[in-house]
């Protein structure tokens, strides 16, 4: 994750945002941002990898062109089989432990995070070469690279275990700094803790840069075409507080009874029993809403009932609120109205989980990200 740079109120049915915009950029001696020299950054691939991983390093190139900004991330074939520093080509590969440490430093976490990093030529105004360099021939398991437009849940990290780190959120991560977004610790980001920046309605996660790290984009790079690129979603990880002073950490979200009392939930999707919820008794549950466009919306959200585990139309609607001016960058968490169970789902087992928009309101450049699960649940 580290990037290091050389030479150069609950109301039910209405909820209301606050601006919390966080992101970071490098910095200039005069306070401007440092950003790569062109609107257009071009990542060469090593031609010689497996096709997988060069499918997932489109994958995270695709998330980051849905968002509003003027920035654009293209991915070439590079023209030989080695990462260069300083040949005027920003390049990504995947290295043996030996080449890693070579590049990074004898001991990867001194100089790096041990099994990824990106480095930049900078001058006082601008980004001119960036690559990403990932120590993953002799440890396939490190990085989870299994699925292209997705990953599977059954094999990440926050979600199994035995797992793997999700490869498109790390590389979503490192191109951020390629571009010029440094790490977050305020509000919940893909520039911080990474893993853990993702919505997921069904068996698969989605990542994305997320609506801190765009709005940045945007006002370093501009914005594109405003009103194109509009998008919303929701999450089940929330954010927790910074690690080590540097990174935002994200948690699974949570539930509480009516008092206040942390319900202390398993969040697990399918290791443990499922957590009880009786009849008669309401609880409360949180989820993460976010703005990736460039216009405000007052968002339609509805918890839900599912008796599989894919978020969609077709669940029983337990309770429906707004949530007012949800701005652009500016993760907002969002509690839900008391929910209470019928009598006649006494006995039943299902999924709790949670839409944003579900009437299609808003005009989105992807739907993907927007339904979460939330908790296993047995109606008692």
């Amino acid at each position: 994750m580290r990037s290091y740079v050389a030479v150069a109120t609950i109301l039910a049915g209405l909820f209301t945002s606050a601006d919390a915009q966080a992101y970071n950029f490098l910095r200039a001696w005069n306070g401007g941002a440092i950003k790569y020299q062109s609107n257009m950054f071009t990542l060469q691939t090593n031609p010689t990898v497996h096709a997988r991983y060069r499918q997932v390093v489109n994958t995270a190139a695709q998330r980051i062109n849905l968002n509003s900004s003027n920035a654009w991330v293209n991915v070439v074939i590079d023209d030989d089989n080695f990462s260069y520093l300083r040949n005027s080509e920003n390049e990504v590969n995947w290295v043996s432990q030996a080449t890693f440490r070579s590049i990074c430093g004898p001991t990867a976490g001194s100089a790096c995070a041990p099994n990824h990093y990106s480095h930049s030529l900078q001058s006082s105004t601008r980004i001119s070469e960036s690559d990403v360099v990932v120590w993953g021939t002799e440890t396939p398991g490190l990085l989870n690279t299994n699925s292209t437009d997705s990953e599977l849940v059954a094999q990440l990290w926050g979600y199994s275990s035995p797992a793997a780190r999700p490869l498109v959120n790390t590389l979503l991560h490192e191109i951020g700094h390629c571009l010029g977004l440094q790490h977050e610790s305020r509000v919940y980001s893909i520039m911080g803790i990474d893993w853990t920046h993702n919505t997921s309605g069904g068996m698969v996660t989605y990542a994305d840069l997320g609506s801190d790290s765009i709005s940045g984009l945007n006002s370093v790079f501009g914005s594109y075409e405003v009103g194109r690129w509009e998008d919303v979603q929701v999450s089940h990880w929330k954010y927790a507080g910074n690690a080590s002073g540097e990174y935002a950490n994200h948690k699974r979200t949570e539930a509480w009874n009516t008092v206040g009392g942390n319900l202390n939930w398993n969040s697990n999707w399918r290791a443990g029993a499922p957590n009880p919820i009786f009849v008669g008794t309401p609880v409360i549950i949180d989820a993460t809403l976010e703005n990736n466009g460039y216009f405000r919306y007052d968002v339609d959200v509805e918890w839900v009932f599912s008796s599989d585990f894919t978020i969609d139309a077709s669940d029983m609607v337990l309770a429906r609120a707004t949530y007012r001016n949800l701005r652009p960058g500016n993760p907002a968490p969002v509690y839900s109205p008391y929910l209470q169970m019928p009598a006649a789902m006494r006995g039943v087992s299902g999924i709790i989980g949670v839409r944003i928009d579900p009437a299609n309101r808003i005009a989105e450049v992807q739907e993907w990200n927007n339904s979460a699960w939330l908790f296993r649940v047995t109606v008692f």
